[in-house]
């Protein structure tokens, strides 16, 4: 029987232990969490996306762990250039600007 996520029944991609990083869009986030009845999408680097639903934080094991790069690369999908120039000016820490 094949691995299927709990919040939405579809069965789990297995990533092999040498397998890179994957490309993620966030219009494959925002599809999945409406599937699943999510509220809010949790990205963080060094975890796998995380949905919201009926109140608690539902990791989605199917999606590889976010790199710094992966995280970056969904906000900017996310944002405008204007927007993106002013997130880069905020006093942030060195591995949040390289957005």
């Amino acid at each position: 029987m094949p691995c299927r996520s709990k919040a939405s029944g579809a069965p789990r991609r297995r990533r092999s232990e040498g397998e890179k990083s994957l490309s993620i869009t966030i219009q494959q986030l925002l599809t999945d969490m409406v599937n699943a009845g999510a509220s809010d999408l949790h990205l963080k680097a060094g975890n796998v996306p995380g949905f919201r639903i009926d109140g608690e934080i539902q990791f989605m094991e199917q999606y590889p762990r976010l790199t710094p790069e992966m995280t970056a690369d969904l906000c900017r999908q996310l944002m405008t250039a204007e927007q993106l120039e002013r997130v880069q000016e905020w006093d942030l820490p060195e591995s949040l600007v390289r957005l």
